[in-house]
């Protein structure tokens, strides 16, 4: 076991146990900030050397926060969209997994809601007078296909 020069205690770069001279001290920040350089790069070498993997697992952990935050919401809505009533999917980043929709003006969650009914809205811009402008829009239309077949 290593001692130390100046104190003569033994040398350890546990966070419990050795030396606390300032000699020992810097040689303990030079030997992990090196460790845990080294262990990044290890790390990010994997990371590329195997995507596939890194994908599943990124995915499986959102799943995961996803599910703990706002599984009680998916039940509540039978797993369904708050709006149409269909499944994830539709313009979603995910096909597992309903989109959460807020208000961006308090942040409050209203309701998990399918890709397609969520972009809708935010193209809306969470207007509601532009929600009944398109349904009237929309009305409007569907009477004048009427006519013309």
């Amino acid at each position: 076991m290593k001692k130390c020069i100046v104190t003569g205690l033994s040398v350890s770069f546990s966070y419990k146990k050795g030396c606390r001279c300032q000699s020992c001290k810097d040689n303990k920040k030079r030997y992990t900030e090196t460790d845990k350089e080294k262990s990044r790069e290890r790390v990010r070498r994997w990371q590329k050397e195997h995507p596939e993997r890194m994908r599943e697992f990124r995915r499986k952990s959102v799943d995961k926060t996803w599910i703990y935050k706002y599984g009680e919401l998916k039940v509540a809505q039978k797993g369904k969209c708050a709006i149409c009533r269909s499944g994830p999917g539709g313009m979603s980043n995910s096909k597992f997994r309903l989109n959460v929709d807020h208000d961006h003006k308090t942040g409050q969650i209203r309701g998990l809601l399918c890709g397609s009914c969520n972009v809708g809205i935010g193209h809306l811009k969470d207007n509601i007078k532009f929600l009944y402008a398109a349904i009237k829009y929309l009305k409007n239309h569907e009477k004048q296909k009427k006519v013309h077949d």
